[in-house]
């Protein structure tokens, strides 16, 4: 470790020059030992981030699991829904057999649900909420363009993301 007192006592006649240069080489050792511990923390972050990114992709890509056994469904309504009615509906949806799950966004008056596959599909839902009042609401149906497109991550095979996925996904 270099210090002040080893510049000094290898030197000596010690002069203002000479502890000017001290100082200036004790300045330097304490910027390189600063910017090697941010490269150090820098470089371990960025390793954490890489190996949080391998995880998940492998997570997300391996097995896949059964999908045909539950849907996720919306029902847009083309009228201002309040908070009240909407829990009205919210509830009602809840009620029904083979539903799961539903939530209300007040704010854009939309109902998503999400049910079983079988007894129920979303004709009938929406075909009963229609009829618990004078609604104007319209199934949400996703276009064919949209059903393509999915997960953007993967499907580029050319990018460094996309290699990754594909390599990944093999395991």
């Amino acid at each position: 470790m270099f210090n002040l007192n080893t510049c000094l006592f290898q030197n000596k006649n010690p002069s203002s020059i000479l502890l000017r240069k001290c100082d200036k080489q004790i300045s330097n050792k304490m910027k390189n030992r600063k910017f090697l511990k941010v490269l150090a923390w820098l470089g371990s972050v960025v390793a954490v981030l890489f190996v949080v990114l391998v995880v998940h992709i492998y997570l997300v890509t391996r097995h896949p699991k059964p999908t045909n056994q539950i849907q996720l469904s919306r029902i847009d309504f083309k009228q201002n829904i309040n908070e009240v009615e909407g829990k009205k509906i919210k509830d009602f949806v809840n009620s029904l057999p083979d539903v799961k799950g539903a939530y209300f966004n007040d704010k854009d008056n939309i109902l998503v649900y999400i049910y079983k596959i079988g007894n129920q599909n979303s004709f009938n839902v929406y075909n009963k909420v229609k009829s618990l009042g004078n609604y104007k609401a319209e199934r949400y149906v996703v276009t064919e363009a949209a059903a393509n497109t999915g997960c953007p991550i993967g499907k580029d095979q050319t990018t460094f993301t996309g290699m990754l996925s594909a390599y990944i996904s093999k395991f």
